[in-house]
């Protein structure tokens, strides 16, 4: 038998859907694009976030509520970000801890938990991957090999 489920801090919900989604990638990469780590490489590379967005979305709605949507190339869009700006374990480090942060200010639940424990093991195999390491992100994401760390923020009030 279940226990209780754990009630929402005050005015947040879980993730439900890919509005949310939406909302939670906007605030995201809101974020990103002004960093001072993580700006400069979408700046030199000259990504169009806003075009990629609904691309994005299909990915994270697949990730979090199972809907095949998403027919891109991670890793392949990643190798050549990573062949113009090399991306390091700082990136990856800075990425989550943003997109947790974003997660956090909106969201609670199992979901939005599921949110931060997946991109945890998408930046780990990507890290990987774009490091040479022989295994496939699929193996690297069902295995449980060490992963970056998932970096929790204290809410500000």
């Amino acid at each position: 038998m279940a226990g209780p489920r754990p009630v929402p801090p005050a005015g947040r919900r879980d993730l439900g859907d890919r509005g949310d989604v939406l909302a939670l990638l906007d605030d995201f990469y809101r974020a990103v694009l002004t960093d001072d780590v993580l700006a400069p490489v979408f700046e030199g590379v000259g990504a169009d976030v806003p075009a990629h967005l609904p691309v994005i979305a299909d990915f994270w709605a697949g990730q979090l509520f199972g809907h095949g949507a998403y027919r891109g190339g991670l890793l392949r869009a990643h190798q050549r970000v990573h062949g113009e700006h090399p991306l390091n374990q700082g990136h990856f480090t800075r990425w989550l801890l943003l997109w947790n942060r974003a997660v956090d200010a909106r969201w609670s639940g199992p979901v939005a938990e599921r949110a931060k424990a997946q991109a945890a093991r998408i930046a780990t195999a990507m890290h990987g991957r774009l490091e040479g390491q022989r295994s496939t992100p699929q193996e690297v994401l069902g295995a449980s090999a060490p992963r970056l760390p998932v970096v929790h923020q204290p809410h500000s009030h």
